[in-house]
């Protein structure tokens, strides 16, 4: 595979975002809602171009996105205030890196706008991975349009602190 590259995301590219998360949710997401084709046209019904270019043109947002081959084949949405509202892998990419490169990058981001708690509500086929990346359940399974469920989590973020070993002829011991 060729290794993704991270970029900010810009209004331009809405509308391949936009057809990335459709196209994940149809594959990746609904065998965990039982193929509900109600359930998962809620779900998708907001997912045009139109909005998500509105979405990750406003201020305070950062969408990160990863492109292979010149097609973008992930998503990630933070808001300013902590939320990260998108983390979409094309389903043929899935399990390859790019969702943890995704998260990095938002946590980078977080970290440099001094957030001190990330949150996120999880689809339920992924809250095994954020549980893998440090994220912890933040109450019961929650209910969105009346009928999508999504189980709330968190991660509080910390500085990174670089282990740095002791100086030469420094010892906890007299000698």
């Amino acid at each position: 595979m060729t290794e993704p590259l991270f970029r900010k995301a810009t209004p331009e590219d809405a509308a391949e975002i936009a057809a990335l998360v459709v196209k994940t949710i149809r594959e990746s997401c609904a065998p965990a809602y039982r193929d509900n084709k109600r359930v998962i046209g809620l779900w998708c019904a907001d997912k045009t171009p139109a909005n998500l270019a509105g979405t990750i043109g406003q201020q305070g947002n950062y969408t990160v996105v990863a492109i292979i081959d010149e097609h973008i084949m992930g998503v990630g949405l933070l808001h300013r205030y902590g939320e990260i509202a998108l983390c979409y892998v094309h389903p043929y990419y899935q399990g390859r890196g790019i969702g943890k490169g995704l998260l990095e990058d938002m946590e980078r981001k977080a970290r440099a706008l001094k957030i001190k708690t990330l949150l996120l509500k999880s689809t339920l086929n992924a809250v095994s991975f954020y549980q893998l990346h440090g994220y912890v359940n933040d109450g019961p399974i929650e209910m969105f349009l009346g009928e999508i469920r999504f189980q709330p989590m968190r991660k509080a973020l910390t500085n990174r602190l670089r282990f740095k070993p002791p100086s030469p002829g420094i010892s906890g011991a007299n000698v």
